[in-house]
């Protein structure tokens, strides 16, 4: 049996992934610690006026990756029911 399926990747605008981020209030923050191993987080977040705000805590890894690293954030989602994400 051979299944033709539309699912692909769609890369989004700024505006889109903003619009779809203010939907959300769990991410992901990815970083690599001093030790060289890379260290992937949950985090809450919020948009204020197009800039991630992200909660966390002082002293914590979080803010001490962000002070001094290049980071990653993500947001995702998917609907099982649809296959999509």
């Amino acid at each position: 049996m051979t299944t033709t399926s539309t699912r692909r990747i769609e890369e989004l605008d700024v505006d889109t992934c903003l619009l779809l981020h203010g939907e959300r209030t769990v991410g992901r923050v990815a970083f690599v610690e001093d030790s060289g191993q890379p260290v992937i987080l949950p985090v809450n977040y919020l948009h204020d006026r197009g800039v991630v705000v992200i909660r966390t805590a002082e002293g914590g890894k979080v803010a001490a990756a962000v002070r001094k690293a290049r980071i990653a954030f993500e947001v995702d989602d998917f609907h099982a029911d649809l296959g999509t994400g």
